[in-house]
């Protein structure tokens, strides 16, 4: 697609090639951060297993948190976009 030329020689984004781009940009930030929290809390489940202690516990129980959240940030920008 083409962009239309700003006189200048230049070409210009229109407000919603620019609006898709951002929420392209922004769904795919947010899936990747639960993407990540996900690994971590797999990974540091593995961990605690081995480990038991109350650090690796905590450690665990943080990245949950986190996780969910990204989870939940996901989750409301799907559903404001439909």
């Amino acid at each position: 697609m083409t962009e239309p030329d700003d006189g200048l020689g230049r070409n210009e984004l229109d407000t919603s090639q620019v609006a898709s781009a951002t929420d392209d940009a922004r769904l795919a930030r947010l899936e990747e951060q639960e993407r990540i929290w996900l690994l971590w809390v797999s990974r540091l489940h593995e961990h605690h297993a081995r480990a038991g202690t109350e650090e690796s516990r905590i450690v665990l129980e943080i990245a949950k948190r986190r996780w969910l959240a990204a989870k939940t940030a996901l989750a409301n920008y799907l559903a404001r976009q439909h």
